[in-house]
């Protein structure tokens, strides 16, 4: 017998191992349905279809050709598979059933996919000052009510439309943003986190590695379905930087993909230290200055001194 080192138990497999039991459970089940209708009430194939809805073909099995996605789990650094069926009977509640699971697989997948791959391009962001940030934590002045109805309104619509948040140093932008971001992927979104200092970062980065994970880098913040990026205009830029930039906001403005912008400038402001081709492509995001808010208000860190 071998004597294997004991390893630890992580939440991913055991929740690997529950759905690989609840695949076996949902067949062993199916077998014994069959089971029962061929020799306990005698059914057969052709008389158990009479007994369907019109059309259905599945026989109340929801589909048929089985197959499964995967789910990712970036933060343990495992997987597990969903057992789906390829197609989905639309004549039948158990085919509608069937489908409805699988759009709410499909969508799991895809975010995992998005999630690996962002924690492998950018690491984990470091928010700590932000994690518990909600919107129902978030101080809201009695000028800022009608930013943050605005903002709701946006979040709700799910528009493809950015937006774009201005205020002094300290009046709680990048709580309000996190707290934005937060609701989106309850939503069922994936998010990224970025600064605008922090991007540029990642990009200089790669350059160690001969630029081979500059375009990993760059696609993956240009394509994530939702987008903050957090005090731009904070540092004076060089001409690259500026491309870099450029080319980040051109990919969002061009792919339609909600980017929810933070900083210290008015988009009037903004023209002092962006060029004209950035402020141009910020308030594109923001639907031409449509979804351009105010966030007014005090340091609030100069408060807790």
């Amino acid at each position: 017998m071998l004597d294997l080192p004991a390893t630890p138990i992580l939440q991913a497999d055991v929740d690997r191992l529950e759905a690989v039991k609840g695949l076996a459970r949902a067949r062993l089940d199916r077998d014994l349905g069959w089971a029962h209708y061929r020799l306990e009430l005698g059914f057969d194939r052709d008389t158990l279809q009479g007994t369907r809805p019109p059309g259905c073909w599945c026989l109340g099995l929801g589909g048929r050709t089985e197959t499964a996605l995967t789910i990712f789990n970036p933060d343990a650094g495992s997987s597990y598979l969903v057992p789906v069926w390829r197609e989905r009977c639309p004549h039948c509640p158990e085919g509608q059933a069937a489908e409805t699971l699988y759009q709410q697989t499909l969508r799991q997948s895809v975010a995992s996919v998005t999630a690996q791959r962002l924690k492998r391009v950018f690491g984990q962001p470091s928010l700590r000052e932000y994690q518990d940030a909600t919107l129902d934590t978030l101080e809201v002045l009695p000028e800022n009510q009608l930013s943050l109805h605005g903002l709701q309104d946006w979040l709700i619509t799910q528009s493809t439309d950015g937006a774009y948040i201005y205020g002094l140093v300290g009046t709680g932008k990048t709580h309000l943003a996190v707290a934005l971001l937060r609701a989106r992927v309850a939503a069922g979104d994936y998010g990224l986190f970025l600064s605008e200092s922090a991007y540029l970062q990642a990009v200089r980065d790669t350059y160690q590695d001969d630029g081979h994970r500059t375009a990993e880098v760059q696609h993956a913040a240009w394509s994530v379905p939702f987008l903050v990026l957090d005090d731009v205009g904070a540092e004076l830029l060089t001409p690259w930087a500026e491309t870099q930039v450029r080319a980040l906001l051109t990919a969002r403005l061009t792919g339609q993909l909600p980017t929810l912008m933070t900083s210290n400038y008015d988009p009037l402001a903004l023209r002092d230290v962006r060029e004209e081709r950035i402020v141009s492509r910020v308030l594109g995001l923001a639907a031409d200055g449509a979804h351009v808010y105010p966030w007014l208000g005090p340091d609030r860190r100069e408060r807790r001194l």
